[in-house]
């Protein structure tokens, strides 16, 4: 689940192998900063490791690692991204994601790729556990003045257009 070490946990693995060269695949690049961080306090080279978002990375070919770490592992099965498994070679892979499980069931093309679930958990499972802290949801509404409320519109509305396209329900 979010918030449960899912980074931390791939920071052991990649401590406790000798892998020669390492692929991880992010979302965001906010997310590429972040891994570079973790890595590096958790005192690991970076130097045989390429960190970079998976929208820059799925349209290469014939690429090989030793590993290859996708963070929101979910997203590797989107029509598009899909193709980073199918034209690459990984001898290990490690999805981390908050939630497998897709709406359009294409997390079933992992078993395709030799992928399996090895520990699902929700968020509760984690609470439950004592893993992660109990946390309330608190929205606060504001007024906004018309320039405010004109860009909220035009970004709320770029959202649910992109939102669509990647078939992300945004409510």
């Amino acid at each position: 689940p979010t918030g449960s070490g899912k980074t931390i946990i791939a920071a052991e693995i990649i401590k406790k192998n000798n892998y020669k060269n390492i692929l991880i695949t992010v979302p965001t690049i906010n997310l590429i900063k972040q891994w570079k961080e973790v890595l590096s306090s958790e005192g690991i080279n970076l130097m045989n490791i390429t960190i970079t978002t998976i929208q820059s990375q799925y349209k290469n070919k014939e690429v090989e690692y030793d590993l290859l770490i996708n963070d929101e592992g979910n997203h590797s099965v989107a029509a598009a991204w899909v193709k980073l498994l199918e034209n690459n070679k990984f001898n290990n892979i490690l999805l981390l994601t908050p939630k497998m499980e897709r709406e359009d069931e294409r997390h079933l093309l992992l078993e395709k790729f030799g992928i399996k679930i090895l520990y699902p958990a929700t968020h509760q499972d984690g609470i439950d556990e004592k893993l992660l802290s109990q946390y309330d949801i608190i929205n606060i509404g504001v007024k906004l003045n018309e320039s405010e409320r004109e860009l909220y519109d035009k970004l709320h509305n770029f959202i649910l257009k992109h939102f669509k396209t990647f078939h992300y329900d945004y409510n």
